[in-house]
């Protein structure tokens, strides 16, 4: 399914639960916070149901939780009476007219991550090993498409890392090669800005070369000053000119 877990699950649940023959399929994943449990695909009567804003706090459900970690998969036959479930089967089960459901645990690569639940409405429905195999496949097979769909984000950060990386190292090529152009241009203009000022004090202030001169002065000031953001750039930081006392 190229790593993309929406698709792999709007193929695989509803396939599942027409092979199963069950009134209701629906898979669960846990948050990152891990605190709650996410409904990312629902079928009812083999029909889609949108799954906003459904999860299940794994704090109102430890004893589900504990139970199928620890067994890897419940299958019920009667909600109501059946203990292991006392804690979902009003909260969750009975509101839904659900009256037998069989879950088994999703695995990616390291831990437990989620379960999928299929249930038999109006019904009681006693569960067959094959059936509970079966289950065991596909929540195997979404295991398998969770750690693919993970893979796919781990890859795609890496290039985004890989990317940032490059631009990086070409900033550091441009501030280095900013750098150098500008201290040479210093050497250069050190001697177009200074010579100039010292023309200047010599000639008389009538003289017809003291335009030409000072416009020299001050072209050489301008081009200094594009050095200096040069060399700020160079250095990657801002350069602040302040006044000092030095007395």
């Amino acid at each position: 399914y190229g790593g993309d877990l929406h698709l792999s699950l709007d193929i695989i649940v509803p396939l599942a639960s027409k092979i199963l023959e069950v009134d209701r399929c629906g898979v669960w994943l846990i948050n990152e916070e891990r605190d709650s449990y996410i409904c990312m695909k629902l079928v009812v009567d083999g029909s889609n149901i949108d799954t906003k804003d459904q999860s299940l706090p794994v704090e109102s459900y430890q004893k589900f939780v504990t139970l199928l970690n620890a067994h890897r998969s419940i299958a019920c036959k009667d909600i109501v009476n059946d203990e292991r479930l006392s804690e979902t089967a009003i909260d969750y089960f009975s509101s839904r007219g659900i009256q037998s459901v069989l879950v088994a645990g999703i695995n990616d690569d390291i831990r437990p991550t989620g379960f999928i639940a299929f249930s038999q409405l109006l019904t009681m429905r006693e569960w067959h090993i094959d059936q509970i195999n079966f289950a065991h496949s596909i929540a195997d097979i979404i295991g398998l498409a969770i750690s693919a769909a993970n893979r796919k984000q781990a890859i795609k950060e890496r290039e985004t890392l890989t990317a940032r990386l490059r631009r990086a190292e070409k900033m550091e090529a441009i501030g280095t090669l900013a750098g150098g152009v500008a201290h040479d241009l210093n050497n250069i203009l050190s001697g177009i800005v200074s010579y100039p000022e010292l023309l200047l004090l010599q000639l008389p202030e009538d003289s017809k070369l003291r335009e030409p001169i000072k416009t020299i002065s001050d072209s050489g000031k301008k081009a200094a000053t594009i050095v200096q953001d040069l060399l700020t750039l160079a250095r990657r930081g801002v350069s602040i000119t302040e006044v000092t006392n030095l007395n």
